[in-house]
């Protein structure tokens, strides 16, 4: 860089530059009194239009965080006037200039820029909403939508006030709307005026659940045990459990537990009980996987509330989520496995802590109190003080008490509080708003120097505090030093001395101790107190390991127990793992099980033989009306005779009754159910001379029966098809038991209908619809047909077209179908095809003239189809119903009354336990009700034919009778 050369001499230089100007201020100011910034943003008028009316802008995010600067006077335009405090008075009866009040209302936070949060904000016809307070939707709300259609030169003479803005009288108004809006009832759809609603169900806080605080709990994957049976592991999913860990590095995980199969066995146990746990009992989980997670409650930013609701009889009401778990699989290093951590669980009672924290939640849902304004006279403020002293208590206990508030005592929140002072020399009553007013500083002492003037103190500030100085002596001539302090004190409350009463303590009554429900199957005694004897638990039968693993061929043997070795005591039973019974013909007296006997297996074979002569129609209608069977159907009970008590009901098998049926007779009550083990039992209910109570079990199948019907045109014979692939046929009259239909040992029979007396078609599970003839001597179909992708769960016949039958799926449909249209090869067309949410249990005919459909499905809903035109069925009712039984329960299937199109019934998990009657109309007319013997959910019910009788099955073995 070249040096810089300075051309021309130093005056030359001082001529060209000219005089300086200096500052005529003698001395710098040394105090800077200017206010400090206003700790809140400005408040701007609102915008009455669309904030993109003209142009769409998206502002920047350091244009939205812009400091606006503020150019006002160095007082704010506020000044303070000391010695007239009239200044400050305020007029009672005036009000502020619109514009005014617009800006003093205090801002609230809007939830404008979350989508979702817009979307719940939204109002609709069919959600009745009260408001005890206005909220930003109705208050800050700009409704010009109908103004901005007709946008043009008279839009402002078009725009009213009340569409930009709501000022005070207009929110109170909108609150009592709504509550005269809330009575209306609703007639129509909020966007299709064709449709009129069923129900119209109040929604509430959920009273029961609200003291428990749920969270969600997401995960990344499927937390489901692998190689599990899907109901198995939806079971065991339902019980697990959720803990915080620590392992061997001091790294923090969640450990995610599934209970073995004892607990399983606890659990259930628990549940026919009736019993939340049984105390001192330990429950074991193992570990199953190890999450890290990620946990948001109301406190985290952007955190969005989320609520569910539980739908009952008498409305729906809604609990809140107040935690949200995110779980991801965690990682660990090396792929090591996760350890096999076991976690013994014992239950006992809440302490006095969480019982506390349960009430305070349950507080939450109390309706808000009515804060009291309270008028004190400070003129007589020393017995005012007495009085409130006394009343103190019973304030504060009356403040706990809950106080029901209608919609115009909410008028107070919405107008400022006042307090009335009345000022001691005047005696006038001046009306101030309730806030916070600085005090009049006390006179100022100013020190000046000998000549009057302060070293390094300016002119202008010497004038200034001599100022000051005149004000504070002008002040003491007034005496307003001494009011102030003479006011002060007149303020103070004079202490009284009185003698104080000790309050007499109150004893308290102690309440006496609630006596826990005990089992009384624990304590070895039956329902009517008495011990039991001690053999009373030993099993009649073999154990159930040993009973797996043998299997009877074609002779009657004693069954042996199995050798005790180490890989029969590891391996795990499974009744897949069971081989079918021999093919062919099979002897009823070889294949009796439990504790049944050759005599009691004779005796029931001849008492039988006096119904083989009745011949049932299939579609013989009742012709009671509807009230008068519902009526004499209320009146059934559970009768036990003295010598039946010690059950309460009819002990069939040890395991889940999947299937029962009612024989067509009405000589006398002859039932049949079958259950998961492949026991087949039918029950004479005047067999009381039998040791097990006229009940004789037999074992045709080695795997779960799923459907079991008696013919009506034969009635010595009993139907029964099995997941070992077999359908059976029991001849009561021959004693044996034919095989009608045989599948290799990967296809499962599901269920079955008989099209016609010797044909049947039976459902598969790998979708296939097979025919059978039962006719021909082998013991394959005639022809089979594909007609889903996935398993069926059922199929019914049309009960007067025999051609048309109905399928359900677990592919969540139901199709209708035309046995002459079907092919045997390629895909066929259904007539119609019903859709479903989820899963479905059972879809059946009416039995009469198959003018509906009932569907039975895991979205917990119950259908009505209307199949007068089977190519277009239309839904006329679906009822909402609890059909989640879990693992341990058998599935729920409503089921048509034999005779009757108007008539159904359903298992219920309400409590106490009952079954449900409904009508076809979709109302529930009935619960079927008795707290002494009915203690457990039946899961299957059925109608007597011909019969005023109903018969329940629960998921132990037992059967339930009404009659």
């Amino acid at each position: 860089m070249p040096p810089t050369i300075q051309s021309g001499s130093r005056e030359d230089r001082d001529r060209k530059r000219g005089g300086e100007k200096r500052s005529d201020l003698v001395a710098r100011v040394k105090y800077n009194n200017t206010l400090p910034d206003i700790p809140f943003d400005p408040k701007f008028i609102t915008y009455p239009f669309e904030s993109n009316r003209f142009i769409e802008y998206k502002a920047t995010s350091l244009e939205r965080a812009y400091k606006y600067e503020l150019l006002t006077e160095h007082d704010l335009g506020v000044t303070i006037d000391l010695i007239n405090p009239d200044t400050y008075q305020i007029d009672p009866n005036a009000y502020p200039d619109p514009e005014d009040e617009r800006l003093l209302e205090e801002d609230h936070s809007s939830h404008s820029d979350s989508k979702r949060s817009r979307h719940h904000n939204m109002n609709v016809s069919w959600l009745r909403k009260t408001e005890y307070i206005s909220t930003e939707y109705n208050r800050f709300t700009q409704k010009t939508g109908d103004s901005e259609r007709r946008v043009g030169f008279k839009i402002k003479q078009i725009m009213k006030d009340e569409d930009v803005y709501k000022d005070r009288e207009s929110q109170i108004a909108a609150i009592e709307k709504t509550f005269k809006g809330a009575k209306e009832p609703i007639t129509k759809h909020y966007s299709k005026p064709g449709v009129k609603p069923l129900d119209i169900l109040p929604i509430f806080p959920d009273f029961d659940l609200w003291k428990h605080p749920f969270a969600q709990v997401i995960f990344d994957s499927d937390p489901a045990p692998k190689g599990r049976f899907a109901p198995n592991a939806m079971e065991e999913m339902s019980q697990a459990m959720i803990r915080g860990a620590v392992d061997e590095s001091g790294e923090q995980f969640v450990a995610y537990f599934l209970p073995n199969d004892e607990t399983l066995g606890k659990r259930k146990r628990d549940a026919e009980e009736n019993v939340d746990y049984v105390p001192d009992e330990e429950y074991q989980y193992m570990l199953s996987r190890e999450y890290n997670w990620n946990v948001k409650n109301k406190l985290s930013r952007g955190y969005e509330e989320t609520y569910f609701f539980v739908f009952r009889d008498d409305g729906v009401y809604y609990n809140e989520l107040e935690t949200r778990v995110r779980l991801s699989k965690r990682r660990k290093a090396g792929g090591a496995e996760v350890p096999k951590s076991r976690l013994v669980v014992k239950h006992r009672d809440l302490n006095t802590k969480e019982i506390q924290a349960q009430d305070t939640r349950l507080m939450m849902l109390e309706p808000p109190q009515e804060e009291e304004e309270e008028e004190e006279q400070f003129g007589s403020e020393a017995e005012g003080s007495v009085k409130s002293g006394g009343s103190k208590r019973s304030r504060k206990e009356d403040a706990t008490k809950p106080k029901k508030l209608e919609p115009k005592d909410y008028r107070k929140r919405l107008i400022p509080r006042t307090t009335k002072i009345l000022d001691v020399k005047t005696e006038e009553k001046i009306s101030v708003k309730e806030e916070n007013i600085s005090e009049i500083p006390a006179p100022l002492a100013v020190h000046a120097g000998e000549n009057g003037i302060d070293n390094g103190v300016s002119s202008y500030e010497q004038l200034r505090l001599k100022n000051l100085q005149d004000n504070a002596d002008f002040f003491a001539k007034l005496g307003i030093t001494e009011m102030k302090t003479d006011i002060k004190q007149s303020l103070k409350p004079s202490k009284t001395t009185q003698l104080k009463s000790k309050p007499v303590k109150k004893e308290k009554t102690k309440a006496p101790p609630e006596t826990r429900r005990a089992s009384l199957r624990i304590a070895k005694m039956d329902p009517d107190g008495a011990p039991l004897p001690e053999d009373f638990f030993k099993q009649p039968f073999e154990p159930v390991e040993e009973h797996f693993k043998v299997w009877r061929h074609g002779i009657k043997k004693k069954i042996l127990p199995l050798e005790k070795t180490k890989e029969s005591k590891e391996e795990k039973i499974n009744y897949f793992d069971r081989p079918r019974k021999p093919s062919g013909t099979l002897e009823m007296a070889e294949y009796l099980g439990f504790n049944s006997s050759d005599s009691e297996h004779d005796d029931l074979l001849s008492k039988m033989k006096g119904c083989f002569k009745c011949k049932i129609e299939k579609s013989t209608e009742d012709k009671t009306s509807f009230d008068s069977y519902v009526k004499n159907l209320s009146k059934l009970k559970i009768n036990m005779e003295k010598w039946q008590r010690k059950f309460g009901f009819r002990i069939y098998t040890k395991q889940s009754i999947l299937i029962l049926d009612i024989h067509p007779t009405n000589s006398k009550l002859l039932t049949a159910a079958g259950d998961k083990w492949g026991f087949l039992g039918i029950w004479d209910t005047a067999g009381r001379e039998f040791q097990t109570d006229g009940v004789v079990v037999y074992a045709p199948h080695s795997r779960p029966i799923n459907c079991l019907k008696f013919s009506l045109h034969k009635p010595n014979q009993l139907y029964s098809c099995s997941y070992d692939g077999t359908v059976r046929c029991c001849d009561l009259q021959k004693g044996v038991f034919e095989e009608i239909y045989s599948t290799p040992d990967e296809v499962l029979l599901k269920s079955f209908d008989f099209m016609t007396a010797d044909t049947l078609l039976v459902a598969q599970q790998d979708g296939c619809i097979a025919l059978v003839d039962t006719r021909t001597s082998r013991s394959t179909a005639e022809n089979l047909y594909q007609l889903h992708q996935k398993s069926l769960r059922s199929v019914s016949v049309h009960p007067v077209q025999d051609n048309i039958f109905c399928t359900s799926s677990t592919d969540t449909t139901v199709c209708i179908w035309d046995l002459r249209k079907l092919k045997e090869k390629g895909k066929s067309q259904s007539l119609d095809e019903l859709s479903h949410d989820k899963s479905i249990n059972s879809a059946y005919f009416s039995p009469v003239t198959g003018k509906y459909i009932l569907s039975t499905s895991l979205d917990d809903r119950i259908r009505i189809f209307n199949s007068e035109n089977l190519s277009s069925c239309n839904k006329e009712h679906s009822i909402v119903h609890d059909n989640h039984t879990g693992r341990w329960l058998t599935g729920f299937r409503a089921n048509w009354h034999p005779t009757r199109e108007d008539l159904f019934t359903v298992g219920s998990m309400s409590r106490p336990r009952q079954i449900d009657v409904y009508g076809v109309n979709g109302r529930k007319v009935l619960a079927m009700k008795d707290e002494e013997y009915l203690g457990s959910v039946c899961s299957l019910t059925v109608l007597g034919r011909n019969q005023d009788v109903m018969v329940g099955a629960n998921s132990s073995g037992k059967l339930h009778v009404f009659k």
